[in-house]
């Protein structure tokens, strides 16, 4: 996951209140893409994307899936196991990132007046 990937999910929560989430389920997760042309093929991954406990999942998960799914098959070989490998992971929740996010969120975007993330 390359630092500097949009969060989206937190804003206004404070850090007791993202903690106490993340003990009761949430998580962060990416959408993966995979685009291919004959013998070039690529796999990207989303913005982030904060899940609640319970949460609805945001529609880049199908997105992600559909475009996969018409523009990733065009490549040999990657684009043939990438593919079928990015549609299962983003119909099954998206790829855990939790950690790599939080590293982020401690050194990068992290607002010490009041606390909050950005």
């Amino acid at each position: 996951m390359a630092n500097g990937n949009k969060i989206i999910g937190l804003e206004g929560i404070t850090h007791e209140q993202l903690s106490d989430e993340l003990n009761n389920g949430s998580k962060f997760v990416v959408y993966q893409r995979c685009v291919s042309l004959l013998i070039v093929s690529n796999l990207s991954s989303s913005d982030i994307y904060h899940i609640k406990p319970n949460g609805k999942y945001p529609n880049e998960r199908y997105t992600a899936t559909l475009f996969s799914l018409l523009f990733g098959w065009w490549g040999f070989p990657w684009g043939f196991i990438w593919t079928p490998m990015a549609a299962i992971r983003n119909l099954l929740g998206g790829k855990n990132v939790t950690e790599e996010a939080m590293s982020q969120l401690r050194t990068n975007v992290w607002d010490t007046s009041g606390m909050r993330y950005n």
